[in-house]
């Protein structure tokens, strides 16, 4: 699986040489919205089976849920409880988030 998409960043070196090169970035700027779909997409293009996402009840697991329902992706969210609740705040939301959109 491919990292970095069209990688401007050349590295080498062990122990303690090491060199990082940095190319020219070739490619429009587009919003973070735009920039994550185009990634979301990558990623699809080599996926294998259904697509799970850890979802904390944090806003980036949110976020990235609700790129790929928004280009149609149906998503399975995983949601890990903690023993003695730590997290039950947070997993109180992600369940309410999840049952308000329908997953």
């Amino acid at each position: 699986m491919q990292y970095i998409y069209k990688n401007y960043l050349e590295y080498c070196g062990h122990g303690t040489e090491f060199t990082t090169k940095i190319s020219d970035l070739q490619k429009t700027k587009n919003t973070y919205y735009q920039e994550t779909v185009n990634a979301m997409r990558l990623l699809l293009e080599q996926k294998q089976g259904k697509i799970y996402v850890f979802y904390s009840g944090g806003i980036d697991s949110e976020y990235a849920i609700m790129v790929l329902k928004s280009i149609g992706v149906t998503v399975i969210p995983v949601i890990i409880k903690f023993r003695e609740e730590l997290n039950a705040h947070d997993t109180y939301y992600a369940f309410k988030f999840c049952k308000m959109q329908g997953l």
